[in-house]
């Protein structure tokens, strides 16, 4: 197991289905803690510990920590092979590559609930390109919507949104 030592930038305590697990980052690179984080550790430290990458993750010996003198900014983290959750929240171009792919897919699912529910919003009378052209904007506007939600930059999906609008006003006006 590589020693790493560095400046603690940050400490995530996140709600598992196991109680809260702390992770802790340090040179950029997140390191689990698991549900017992070192004690006496806070954002700013210099610390030094053993760790072990599982998977695609690193994990902290919470056991093997210790607080150290300031090292230089030059302390080598480890190799980062695979994902290892680095940014803010683990949030990195390869997860909103694959938050879009998802969302596509889970629109093109919920596209076809709503065609074999007959609810799709188009025109019976739409023939050739004005369908193809309106299951487009469709498909296009639930991806947007979908990968909004599950990316947490809205906090309700947007059609539980509009009807609850709808409970208490007219329809929105864009055709949803």
């Amino acid at each position: 197991m590589p020693t790493i030592k560095g400046k603690v930038q940050n400490i995530v305590e996140k709600d598992s289905a196991y109680g809260t697990m702390y992770n802790f980052e340090i040179n950029g690179t997140t390191y689990g803690a698991g549900k017992y984080p070192p004690k006496g550790v806070s954002v700013g430290d210099y610390i030094s510990f053993e760790a072990e990458q599982k998977g695609r993750y690193w994990n902290m010996n919470t056991k093997s920590v210790k607080k150290i003198d300031p090292v230089p900014d030059e302390a080598p983290a480890p190799a980062k092979t695979g994902y290892a959750g680095g940014g803010a929240g683990g949030y990195d171009a390869r997860q909103d590559a694959i938050s879009k792919q998802a969302s596509r897919n889970t629109a093109i699912e919920f596209m076809n609930f709503l065609a074999g529910q007959d609810a799709l919003p188009v025109a019976k009378t739409a023939k050739g390109d004005a369908k193809f052209d309106a299951f487009s904007a469709i498909l296009e506007k639930l991806t947007e919507d979908f990968y909004n939600y599950a990316t947490g930059k809205t906090k309700t999906p947007a059609r539980a949104a509009d009807a609850e609008q709808a409970d208490e006003g007219p329809e929105p006006s864009d055709g949803w």
